[in-house]
């Protein structure tokens, strides 16, 4: 079990990294066309990329427990013990010696949330020191173009989940006969944690926008009542 969930975050975290080798070159260029240049880029860009892998490490721990949540939710008879049909079941769920065989229920902290949890404390801690770093030792506020760029990507991540889970969830809704709670249970849990993530980003991104037009306004309007004054003196 371990190795799979090492063998499917290597192909995740590889994917992503190939992806944003393509990023870092357009930032370069960006950079080299700018003024006045950034000097921090590199070493910017390396920490916001693993802050980025943090998160969607975290956010990967809380869809694995949103996904076991609802599926013990809209099946309950189904989930025992664990994540899909049957549950896991744990040793505790075997009578020992001496005993009758003990009544089954639902182990809300299984193995699943187990491992969620797991990659939720290790995101967290992971982001924390990232961010620690990023804010201490790099010129990102003076700079934050690399910052907003791996805003942008989270952003269209979890643009593309949602609108994957909502075409899943109409193709179910007009399929005949019963429904699959097994699949709805995973684009519930999808929903649950990318749909507030990507609006969360949505507005951070509106924001820093609205910000950025303020300032460039005033910007603007400062030659133009200095050189006022001057003519009025």
């Amino acid at each position: 079990m371990y190795a799979g969930i090492l063998a499917s975050m290597s192909l995740v975290f590889s994917t992503l990294l190939l992806i944003h080798i393509f990023h870092f070159i357009a930032l370069r260029i960006r950079n080299e066309h700018s003024e006045p240049r950034d000097p921090h880029l590199g070493r910017k860009f390396v920490l916001h990329m693993f802050l980025h892998f943090s998160i969607i490490l975290l956010l990967s721990g809380l869809t694995i427990s949103a996904i076991d949540v609802s599926d013990a939710i809209l099946s309950p008879n189904q989930n025992v013990g664990g994540f899909g049909p049957g549950g896991v079941l744990d040793d505790d769920d075997f009578p020992r010696p001496g005993q009758g065989m003990q009544p089954m229920g639902r182990d809300w902290f299984n193995s699943t949330q187990r491992i969620a949890l797991g990659l939720i404390l290790s995101g967290m801690l992971h982001g924390a020191v990232m961010w620690a770093i990023v804010v201490l030792g790099t010129n990102s506020r003076k700079f934050p173009v690399v910052g907003r760029s791996f805003v942008i990507s989270r952003l269209l991540i979890s643009g593309i989940i949602m609108m994957t889970a909502t075409t899943i969830t109409i193709v179910f809704l007009l399929q005949k006969g019963s429904t699959n709670t097994r699949g709805l249970s995973v684009i519930l849990g999808f929903a649950l944690v990318w749909g507030p993530t990507g609006f969360m980003h949505f507005l951070w991104m509106m924001s820093t926008m609205r910000g950025r037009e303020g300032k460039k306004n005033r910007q603007d309007n400062e030659p133009r009542r200095s050189k006022s004054e001057d003519d009025y003196e």
